[in-house]
């Protein structure tokens, strides 16, 4: 079977209050030459939604310096975010569509994500910054009974994830 996926999203960041506010809206969808249901074609679409909120913090040590790693100064950026992103109802049964990846495995869902991304950055003789390294850490929450269920076995919570990364390239 064929198919052709396209997304659409339209967004307004705005920066209100100390932080930084990204309300956005749009719509996915594919459409298959064949489908479960006779092998008919299908058209299957949904609603796209949510807003993102974050803001950044600074800190500047320029008194941490290091000849052999090449650190002069240091900077750290906090970054917390909080976004609420959702997909709405489909158009049509998911169980007509033929999957074959995420793509097509098109649920409305619900998710808020709590996370903190730091990152290190330090300058160098000439005079430009570079990061030197980071972390970044999140947390889905599922609040809806049926998303949680569905993908979490009832738990509203997913795994607290933890990425970090050290540039050793200058």
């Amino acid at each position: 079977a064929g198919r052709f996926s396209g997304r659409m999203e339209i967004e307004r960041p705005f920066h209100f209050m100390g932080m930084n506010w990204r309300p956005h809206v749009g719509l996915t969808g594919a459409a298959y030459d064949n489908s479960r249901s006779g092998g008919d074609s299908l058209v299957q679409y949904a609603p796209t939604y949510g807003l993102d909120i974050s803001t950044r913090l600074y800190g500047d040590f320029p008194g941490v310096q290091n000849e052999a790693l090449g650190i002069k100064g240091l900077r750290h950026i906090i970054e917390p975010h909080v976004e609420y992103r959702a997909i709405g109802d489909t158009s049509e049964d998911p169980e007509k569509v033929l999957d074959f990846d995420e793509i097509d495995n098109l649920h409305g869902v619900h998710v808020v994500r709590l996370a903190l991304d730091q990152t290190f950055q330090t300058g160098n003789k000439a005079g430009q910054s570079y990061t030197v390294g980071g972390l970044n850490m999140w947390l889905d929450i599922f609040p809806r009974e049926t998303d949680s269920r569905r993908l979490l076995s009832g738990d509203h919570q997913d795994l607290f994830h933890v990425n970090g990364f050290i540039n050793v390239n200058r």
